[in-house]
């Protein structure tokens, strides 16, 4: 009269739950189940922290600036007919990921525009008239300054991309500055500040951040804004008013072969108009502008 053995089928039944306990070595030869691969990082959230980039534009102008002085009024001159349709713009821009959410970029730019023509009649610009069949050379300052702030809206991951939202404020410093032999019969100031009329311009727009691998990306972009006759805080003999209209659409492809080093390359439209009224003074200025751009950068 022995205890009473436990029965070989209670034996194996005990055997899955014995392995399978925590803390209980696994039987030889058992083979652990593979772990869930980690969700893959949304776009954009494997950048750097900070880029440094210097890039060079080569732009295709057209448009036509003008000046107007009290009641003389000014000629037209055509980017064209100036010989002053293609510029070249270098600009740098600091880009700061906040998180993989947030971003703040900040650009400076500085453009070279230079041309040099003649006319058969007298031209006039800013109340003062220059000769006419004399040469007249075109060369303005121009700095442009811009500050974004992006925000991730949503992921796409079937597309592995990303849409953003963009607000920025956009600044352009334009004095516009002309060469040649003056005629007695009106002034002698062949310049016109269009800095004193311009406002630093909200604009608002989109992002497209495409992943195309490892070290590959494709940033699409657009944005713009338009300010309707908005009083200025100069007055030059009256108040001013001003107008002015910013539309910009970028691609851009990004190659990063090393962790701190990148090239950037893509094609840029951009759009602007200045449009100043008041009794001293009536200037306008229209650009179109398109062309590829290349860039240099640095990341930590």
């Amino acid at each position: 009269m022995g205890g009473s053995r436990p029965k070989p089928a209670f034996a194996f039944a005990l055997i899955p739950l014995l392995v399978g306990a925590p803390g209980l070595p696994r039987a030889r030869g058992a083979v652990p189940e593979p772990p869930e691969p980690p969700a893959p990082p949304p776009p954009g959230a494997e950048l750097p922290a900070l880029d440094l980039l210097g890039d060079a534009r080569f732009l295709f102008f057209t448009g036509f600036v003008s000046a107007r002085e009290n009641e003389v009024e000014g000629d037209r001159f055509y980017f064209r007919d100036l010989n002053a349709d293609f510029g070249q713009q270098v600009g740098l821009s600091g880009r700061l990921n906040l998180t993989s959410r947030d971003r703040l970029e900040l650009r400076g730019a500085w453009l070279n525009l230079r041309g040099s023509t003649s006319y058969d009649t007298a031209r006039v610009f800013n109340e003062t008239e220059f000769a006419a069949g004399t040469t007249i050379e075109t060369k303005p300052d121009w700095l442009e300054l811009r500050g974004s702030y992006l925000r991730r809206l949503f992921e796409l991951p079937a597309a592995r991309s990303s849409l953003w939202f963009l607000f920025g404020i956009d600044y352009h410093y334009i004095n516009w500055k002309f060469e040649g032999t003056l005629t007695p019969r009106l002034g002698n100031e062949p310049s016109e500040d269009f800095y004193r009329q311009t406002f630093p311009l909200p604009v608002f727009g989109l992002r497209w951040l495409l992943d195309l691998g490892p070290e590959w990306s494709f940033d699409l972009r657009g944005d713009g804004f338009r300010a309707n006759h908005w009083r200025h805080w100069e007055d030059e003999g009256g108040p001013i008013y001003t107008s002015s209209t910013i539309a910009d659409v970028s691609g851009t492809f990004r190659w990063q072969p090393k962790k701190r080093f990148f090239i950037e390359a893509g094609y840029l439209f951009s759009y602007y108009t200045l449009d100043e009224d008041g009794p001293e003074d009536g200037n306008h200025l229209l650009t179109r502008q398109h062309g590829p751009v290349l860039g240099l950068g640095l990341s930590w």
